[in-house]
Parts: C-alpha cells; structure tokens; sequence
C-alpha cells in the first residue's frame, strides 16, 4: 500500500478480488459503496500471465477469477477488503 502525496490519508493498493465478486459487474459488487474506494485499474490474468490493463473500468466490467484491481481509498477501508482475500 502506497500514500497518495498531498492527499492525507488516501492510499494505492493493488488487491487480488475476493471470490465473492468473481461474476458479477462492478456495480453489482458495490466496491465503493460497501468499502468507500475506487477501482482505479484492473488487470486480468490468464493461464498465469497478464493479459489486459483496463485503465478506470466502467460499472459494467464483470469480474473475473484472477482479476487485480488497483484501488484508491482511506487506509482502513483498504485493509478491510484486503481482509477478504
């Protein structure tokens, strides 16, 4: 995890997403709504090698299982979807 300078308290993280959402779209798995952070970036990984950087994903992305979302938000909220995995 990684400070966002002149912003107190934000931090970047890069966190593999939890099974829970694996199917369903971003919006369906109120990421911001449920944890107050931002998916920033998702990179999705196939057969152990990235394939494609979908740079600020729309609410319709669908997750997948390997997915890894950089993210943007309060430290704590950060830790606690880090929880999850």
């Amino acid at each position: 995890m990684g400070s966002v300078p002149g912003a107190d308290g934000l931090s970047l993280a890069t966190i593999e997403v939890p099974r829970g959402p694996v199917g369903e779209t971003l919006s369906q798995s109120e990421v911001r709504g449920r944890y107050g952070i931002t998916v920033v970036l998702i990179r999705q990984k196939g057969d152990g090698v990235e394939k494609l950087m979908n740079a600020v994903p729309g609410p319709d992305y669908v997750f997948r299982d390997g997915d890894q979302m950089l993210v943007i938000g309060q430290e704590e909220a950060i830790s606690r979807l880090h929880q999850m995995v």
